[in-house]
Protein backbone atom coordinates (compact mmCIF):
# COMPACT_ATOMS: atom_id res chain seq x y z
CA UNK A 1 0.00 0.00 0.00
CA UNK A 2 2.95 2.64 0.90
CA UNK A 3 4.83 1.62 -2.10
CA UNK A 4 1.58 2.06 -4.50
CA UNK A 5 1.23 5.66 -2.80
CA UNK A 6 4.69 6.42 -3.54
CA UNK A 7 4.42 5.46 -6.82
CA UNK A 8 1.48 7.05 -7.73
CA UNK A 9 2.37 10.85 -6.22
CA UNK A 10 5.31 10.48 -7.98
CA UNK A 11 4.53 11.94 -11.01
CA UNK A 12 2.08 14.18 -9.36
CA UNK A 13 5.34 15.99 -7.82
CA UNK A 14 7.55 15.91 -11.11
CA UNK A 15 3.82 17.94 -13.18
CA UNK A 16 4.00 20.57 -10.09
CA UNK A 17 7.87 20.94 -10.59
CA UNK A 18 7.57 21.48 -14.28
CA UNK A 19 4.61 23.92 -14.08
CA UNK A 20 6.68 25.73 -11.07
CA UNK A 21 10.02 26.15 -13.58
CA UNK A 22 7.67 27.33 -16.81
CA UNK A 23 6.02 29.96 -14.71
CA UNK A 24 9.38 30.85 -13.65
CA UNK A 25 10.76 30.90 -16.94
CA UNK A 26 8.13 33.49 -18.11
CA UNK A 27 8.97 35.84 -15.68
CA UNK A 28 12.54 36.00 -16.39
CA UNK A 29 11.47 36.18 -19.91
CA UNK A 30 9.29 39.12 -19.28
CA UNK A 31 11.20 41.50 -17.01
CA UNK A 32 14.12 41.07 -19.54
CA UNK A 33 11.54 42.45 -21.75
CA UNK A 34 10.23 45.12 -19.97
CA UNK A 35 14.38 46.15 -18.81
CA UNK A 36 14.93 46.61 -22.25
CA UNK A 37 12.22 49.80 -22.30
CA UNK A 38 14.53 50.92 -19.73
CA UNK A 39 17.32 53.90 -20.13
CA UNK A 40 20.29 52.55 -18.00
CA UNK A 41 23.11 55.13 -17.41
CA UNK A 42 26.34 53.42 -18.34
CA UNK A 43 28.51 54.80 -14.86
CA UNK A 44 27.47 53.55 -12.07
CA UNK A 45 25.41 55.84 -9.25
CA UNK A 46 28.09 57.78 -7.18
CA UNK A 47 29.99 57.88 -11.09
CA UNK A 48 27.02 59.81 -12.12
CA UNK A 49 26.41 61.67 -8.81
CA UNK A 50 29.78 63.21 -9.25
CA UNK A 51 29.14 64.04 -12.74
CA UNK A 52 26.49 65.98 -11.81
CA UNK A 53 28.05 67.80 -9.21
CA UNK A 54 30.89 68.59 -11.86
CA UNK A 55 28.55 70.21 -14.69
CA UNK A 56 26.00 72.28 -11.91
CA UNK A 57 27.84 74.97 -10.85
CA UNK A 58 27.36 75.69 -7.04
CA UNK A 59 25.14 78.73 -6.78
CA UNK A 60 24.71 80.87 -3.88
CA UNK A 61 21.66 81.53 -2.41
CA UNK A 62 19.88 84.30 -0.49
CA UNK A 63 18.32 83.84 3.09
CA UNK A 64 15.07 82.32 2.89
CA UNK A 65 13.59 84.82 5.17
CA UNK A 66 14.92 87.79 3.17
CA UNK A 67 12.36 90.11 3.22
CA UNK A 68 14.16 92.30 0.41
CA UNK A 69 14.14 89.55 -2.01
CA UNK A 70 10.47 88.52 -1.52
CA UNK A 71 9.06 92.12 -2.29
CA UNK A 72 11.47 92.46 -5.18
CA UNK A 73 9.86 88.97 -6.61
CA UNK A 74 6.57 90.51 -5.82
CA UNK A 75 7.14 93.98 -7.43
CA UNK A 76 8.42 92.29 -10.40
CA UNK A 77 5.23 89.99 -10.71
CA UNK A 78 3.17 93.48 -10.19
CA UNK A 79 5.05 95.70 -12.24
CA UNK A 80 2.77 96.56 -15.00
CA UNK A 81 -0.10 97.10 -12.36
CA UNK A 82 -1.54 99.75 -11.51
CA UNK A 83 0.46 102.42 -8.90
CA UNK A 84 0.61 100.59 -5.12
CA UNK A 85 2.78 101.72 -2.74
CA UNK A 86 6.46 99.51 -2.89
CA UNK A 87 5.78 96.44 -0.19
CA UNK A 88 9.21 96.76 1.01
CA UNK A 89 9.69 97.28 5.20
CA UNK A 90 12.17 100.82 5.17
CA UNK A 91 14.24 100.65 8.15
CA UNK A 92 13.71 103.81 10.55
CA UNK A 93 15.05 106.77 9.34
CA UNK A 94 15.54 107.44 12.91
CA UNK A 95 15.87 105.75 16.36
CA UNK A 96 13.20 107.14 18.20
CA UNK A 97 10.08 107.64 15.42
CA UNK A 98 7.51 109.73 15.85
CA UNK A 99 3.95 109.29 15.16
CA UNK A 100 3.76 112.58 13.84
CA UNK A 101 6.32 113.04 10.84
CA UNK A 102 6.44 116.51 11.02
CA UNK A 103 7.04 116.54 14.46
CA UNK A 104 9.23 114.38 13.98
CA UNK A 105 11.29 116.62 10.80
CA UNK A 106 10.37 119.79 12.58
CA UNK A 107 12.56 118.27 15.98
CA UNK A 108 15.23 117.03 13.78
CA UNK A 109 16.24 120.11 12.15
CA UNK A 110 19.32 121.36 14.26
CA UNK A 111 19.95 117.55 15.05
CA UNK A 112 23.31 117.14 12.64
CA UNK A 113 25.14 120.25 11.56
CA UNK A 114 24.90 121.34 8.31
CA UNK A 115 27.61 121.99 5.71
CA UNK A 116 26.85 124.91 3.63
CA UNK A 117 24.58 123.98 0.70
CA UNK A 118 22.40 126.25 0.17
CA UNK A 119 20.63 127.23 -2.76
CA UNK A 120 22.20 130.40 -4.90
CA UNK A 121 19.84 133.56 -5.33
CA UNK A 122 18.58 134.03 -8.52
CA UNK A 123 17.59 137.73 -8.01
CA UNK A 124 13.71 136.20 -8.61
CA UNK A 125 12.77 136.36 -4.84
CA UNK A 126 11.14 133.01 -4.85
CA UNK A 127 11.91 129.94 -2.30
CA UNK A 128 14.13 127.48 -3.99
CA UNK A 129 14.20 123.78 -3.16
CA UNK A 130 14.71 120.36 -4.27
CA UNK A 131 12.75 117.16 -4.52
CA UNK A 132 15.11 113.83 -5.00
CA UNK A 133 12.58 110.84 -5.48
CA UNK A 134 14.19 107.20 -4.64
CA UNK A 135 14.02 103.54 -4.84
CA UNK A 136 12.81 104.13 -8.82
CA UNK A 137 13.00 101.78 -11.00
CA UNK A 138 11.10 98.77 -9.69
CA UNK A 139 7.51 99.77 -10.83
CA UNK A 140 7.21 100.93 -14.32
CA UNK A 141 3.92 102.47 -13.97
CA UNK A 142 4.88 104.55 -11.17
CA UNK A 143 8.29 105.58 -11.79
CA UNK A 144 8.04 106.77 -15.53
CA UNK A 145 5.20 108.98 -13.84
CA UNK A 146 7.33 110.82 -11.73
CA UNK A 147 10.36 110.88 -14.47
CA UNK A 148 7.81 112.78 -16.64
CA UNK A 149 6.64 114.96 -13.80
CA UNK A 150 6.69 118.70 -15.28
CA UNK A 151 9.47 119.56 -12.79
CA UNK A 152 12.91 119.94 -12.25
CA UNK A 153 12.46 116.43 -9.82
CA UNK A 154 16.29 114.70 -9.40
CA UNK A 155 15.94 110.96 -10.37
CA UNK A 156 17.47 108.11 -7.86
CA UNK A 157 17.68 104.51 -9.28
CA UNK A 158 18.22 101.48 -7.60
CA UNK A 159 21.25 99.32 -9.48
CA UNK A 160 19.10 96.34 -9.66
CA UNK A 161 15.83 97.42 -10.48
CA UNK A 162 14.70 95.43 -13.65
CA UNK A 163 13.26 99.17 -14.73
CA UNK A 164 15.81 101.15 -13.84
CA UNK A 165 17.51 101.65 -17.85
CA UNK A 166 13.51 102.44 -19.05
CA UNK A 167 13.81 105.19 -15.88
CA UNK A 168 16.97 106.55 -16.52
CA UNK A 169 15.75 106.55 -20.74
CA UNK A 170 12.30 108.73 -19.77
CA UNK A 171 14.38 111.16 -17.26
CA UNK A 172 16.74 111.88 -19.42
CA UNK A 173 14.19 112.24 -22.28
CA UNK A 174 12.83 115.04 -20.34
CA UNK A 175 15.93 116.48 -19.25
CA UNK A 176 15.77 115.59 -15.02
CA UNK A 177 18.93 115.17 -13.61
CA UNK A 178 19.86 111.70 -12.43
CA UNK A 179 21.61 109.59 -9.77
CA UNK A 180 22.57 106.37 -8.30
CA UNK A 181 20.67 105.34 -5.14
CA UNK A 182 23.19 103.03 -3.99
CA UNK A 183 22.23 100.66 -1.03
CA UNK A 184 24.20 100.29 1.80
CA UNK A 185 24.34 98.47 5.40
CA UNK A 186 21.45 99.42 8.03
CA UNK A 187 21.67 99.64 11.31
CA UNK A 188 18.87 96.48 11.11
CA UNK A 189 21.06 93.96 9.03
CA UNK A 190 20.44 91.36 8.91
CA UNK A 191 16.93 91.50 9.78
CA UNK A 192 16.44 94.50 7.21
CA UNK A 193 18.33 93.74 3.82
CA UNK A 194 19.50 96.94 1.88
CA UNK A 195 18.71 94.85 -1.13
CA UNK A 196 21.33 93.40 -4.23
CA UNK A 197 24.59 94.84 -5.04
CA UNK A 198 24.86 96.62 -1.68
CA UNK A 199 28.29 98.01 0.38
CA UNK A 200 28.86 96.15 3.52
CA UNK A 201 30.74 97.76 6.58
CA UNK A 202 32.78 94.16 6.59
CA UNK A 203 33.45 95.06 3.01
CA UNK A 204 37.23 95.98 1.91
CA UNK A 205 38.13 99.30 -0.05
CA UNK A 206 38.95 97.09 -2.88
CA UNK A 207 35.40 95.29 -3.04
CA UNK A 208 33.64 98.81 -2.20
CA UNK A 209 35.44 99.56 -5.42
CA UNK A 210 34.16 96.69 -7.39
CA UNK A 211 30.57 96.74 -6.38
CA UNK A 212 30.72 100.84 -6.70
CA UNK A 213 32.20 100.95 -10.27
CA UNK A 214 30.07 98.43 -11.44
CA UNK A 215 26.62 99.92 -10.47
CA UNK A 216 27.55 103.28 -11.94
CA UNK A 217 29.18 101.31 -14.98
CA UNK A 218 25.52 100.62 -15.80
CA UNK A 219 24.02 104.32 -15.87
CA UNK A 220 26.94 106.66 -17.13
CA UNK A 221 23.69 109.41 -17.46
CA UNK A 222 24.39 109.54 -13.48
CA UNK A 223 25.69 112.61 -12.02
CA UNK A 224 26.23 111.63 -8.39
CA UNK A 225 25.47 109.43 -5.88
CA UNK A 226 23.06 109.03 -2.05
CA UNK A 227 22.75 106.17 0.06
CA UNK A 228 20.01 104.12 0.58
CA UNK A 229 19.13 102.65 3.90
CA UNK A 230 23.01 102.87 5.14
CA UNK A 231 22.14 104.09 8.59
CA UNK A 232 25.21 101.85 9.62
CA UNK A 233 27.74 102.31 6.28
CA UNK A 234 27.58 105.85 6.63
CA UNK A 235 28.22 106.23 10.09
CA UNK A 236 31.23 104.84 9.44
CA UNK A 237 34.58 107.04 8.11
CA UNK A 238 36.83 104.85 6.80
CA UNK A 239 33.89 102.68 4.69
CA UNK A 240 32.71 106.34 3.35
CA UNK A 241 36.09 107.66 2.69
CA UNK A 242 36.30 104.91 0.43
CA UNK A 243 32.93 105.97 -1.51
CA UNK A 244 34.25 109.22 -1.68
CA UNK A 245 37.49 108.50 -3.28
CA UNK A 246 35.81 106.42 -6.39
CA UNK A 247 33.07 109.53 -6.67
CA UNK A 248 36.28 112.06 -6.68
CA UNK A 249 37.86 110.44 -9.31
CA UNK A 250 34.55 110.13 -11.63
CA UNK A 251 34.04 114.05 -11.09
CA UNK A 252 30.66 112.73 -9.32
CA UNK A 253 28.45 114.21 -5.96
CA UNK A 254 27.06 112.72 -2.97
CA UNK A 255 24.04 113.74 -1.42
CA UNK A 256 23.72 112.04 2.10
CA UNK A 257 19.88 110.93 2.94
CA UNK A 258 20.67 111.17 6.83
CA UNK A 259 19.13 108.07 7.70
CA UNK A 260 21.19 108.50 11.04
CA UNK A 261 21.83 111.75 12.98
CA UNK A 262 25.29 109.53 13.35
CA UNK A 263 26.00 110.01 9.92
CA UNK A 264 29.59 111.06 8.93
CA UNK A 265 29.25 110.99 4.97
CA UNK A 266 28.91 114.36 3.88
CA UNK A 267 31.66 115.28 6.48
CA UNK A 268 34.08 112.61 4.87
CA UNK A 269 32.52 114.68 1.30
CA UNK A 270 34.12 117.62 2.43
CA UNK A 271 37.21 116.39 3.51
CA UNK A 272 37.83 114.58 -0.05
CA UNK A 273 36.55 117.71 -1.91
CA UNK A 274 34.11 115.74 -3.29
CA UNK A 275 30.57 118.25 -3.87
CA UNK A 276 27.98 117.08 -1.84
CA UNK A 277 24.43 117.86 -0.08
CA UNK A 278 22.32 116.86 2.66
CA UNK A 279 18.63 116.00 2.78
CA UNK A 280 16.35 118.47 5.16
CA UNK A 281 12.77 116.75 5.07
CA UNK A 282 11.52 113.10 4.06
CA UNK A 283 8.41 113.53 2.61
CA UNK A 284 6.70 110.29 2.69
CA UNK A 285 7.36 108.43 6.25
CA UNK A 286 3.76 107.75 5.90
CA UNK A 287 2.09 106.59 3.17
CA UNK A 288 -0.60 109.12 2.97
CA UNK A 289 -1.26 111.81 0.55
CA UNK A 290 -2.80 114.47 3.07
CA UNK A 291 0.48 114.00 5.00
CA UNK A 292 2.66 114.12 2.46
CA UNK A 293 1.36 117.39 1.24
CA UNK A 294 2.01 118.82 4.55
CA UNK A 295 5.52 117.46 4.15
CA UNK A 296 5.94 119.87 1.08
CA UNK A 297 4.83 122.71 3.48
CA UNK A 298 7.16 121.77 6.13
CA UNK A 299 9.84 121.87 2.82
CA UNK A 300 8.69 125.30 1.91
CA UNK A 301 8.92 126.39 5.55
CA UNK A 302 12.30 125.22 5.97
CA UNK A 303 13.33 126.66 2.72
CA UNK A 304 12.29 130.41 3.46
CA UNK A 305 14.72 130.05 6.61
CA UNK A 306 17.69 128.19 5.60
CA UNK A 307 17.86 129.78 2.06
CA UNK A 308 16.78 126.57 0.59
CA UNK A 309 15.87 122.75 1.56
CA UNK A 310 16.34 119.24 0.16
CA UNK A 311 13.33 117.14 0.54
CA UNK A 312 13.46 112.49 -0.25
CA UNK A 313 10.34 111.37 -1.07
CA UNK A 314 9.53 107.69 -2.58
CA UNK A 315 8.03 106.30 -5.75
CA UNK A 316 4.66 105.62 -3.93
CA UNK A 317 0.88 106.29 -4.96
CA UNK A 318 0.30 108.63 -2.57
CA UNK A 319 3.94 110.75 -3.35
CA UNK A 320 3.03 111.18 -6.97
CA UNK A 321 -1.00 112.22 -5.88
CA UNK A 322 0.38 114.89 -3.80
CA UNK A 323 3.07 116.28 -6.19
CA UNK A 324 0.39 116.68 -8.53
CA UNK A 325 -1.32 118.63 -6.52
CA UNK A 326 1.38 120.59 -5.06
CA UNK A 327 3.69 121.60 -8.32
CA UNK A 328 0.71 123.64 -9.82
CA UNK A 329 0.75 125.80 -7.35
CA UNK A 330 4.29 125.74 -6.85
CA UNK A 331 4.13 128.98 -8.42
CA UNK A 332 1.71 131.04 -7.17
CA UNK A 333 3.46 130.18 -3.93
CA UNK A 334 7.10 131.76 -5.14
CA UNK A 335 8.19 128.25 -4.64
CA UNK A 336 10.69 127.04 -8.02
CA UNK A 337 11.95 123.14 -7.90
CA UNK A 338 15.64 122.68 -8.82
CA UNK A 339 17.95 119.88 -9.64
CA UNK A 340 19.59 118.65 -6.69
CA UNK A 341 23.47 119.55 -7.83
CA UNK A 342 22.18 122.99 -7.13
CA UNK A 343 22.54 122.66 -3.70
CA UNK A 344 25.94 121.64 -3.79
CA UNK A 345 28.41 122.61 -1.69
CA UNK A 346 31.01 124.07 -2.45
CA UNK A 347 28.85 126.56 -4.56
CA UNK A 348 31.31 126.85 -7.72
CA UNK A 349 30.56 122.81 -7.68
CA UNK A 350 26.92 123.80 -9.23
CA UNK A 351 27.48 125.01 -12.51
CA UNK A 352 29.19 121.66 -13.55
CA UNK A 353 26.11 120.02 -13.29
CA UNK A 354 24.09 122.04 -15.11
CA UNK A 355 22.62 121.06 -18.79
CA UNK A 356 25.06 122.70 -20.91
CA UNK A 357 22.23 125.28 -22.31
CA UNK A 358 21.58 126.23 -18.87
CA UNK A 359 25.13 127.14 -18.79
CA UNK A 360 25.43 128.72 -21.86
CA UNK A 361 22.36 130.96 -20.80
CA UNK A 362 24.35 131.75 -17.49
CA UNK A 363 26.96 132.76 -19.51
CA UNK A 364 25.37 135.24 -21.61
Amino acid sequence: MVQQRGSSSTPQWRLRYALAAIVFAVMVATSAVVWDFVEVPASTPDTTTAQQQQEVPSVELPPAADPWAAAIHEMRERSEQSPQPLPVSYEEHFEDPVTNPVELLNRDQDAVPQPQIRARDDGSGSTRVAVVIDDLGYHAAVSQAIARLPADITLAVLPDAPFARRVVEVGRASGKELILHQPMEPLGYPRIHPGPLSLFSGMSDEQIDRVLRANLAKFPEVVGINNHMGSRLTAQQNPMNSVMRILRSRGLFFLDSRTSNATVAWKEAQQMQVPNAVRDVFLDNQQDQDLILQQLRLLERVARKQGGAVAIGHPYAATLAALQIWLPETKERRVEVVRVSQFLGPVTARQHYLPKAAVVAQQR
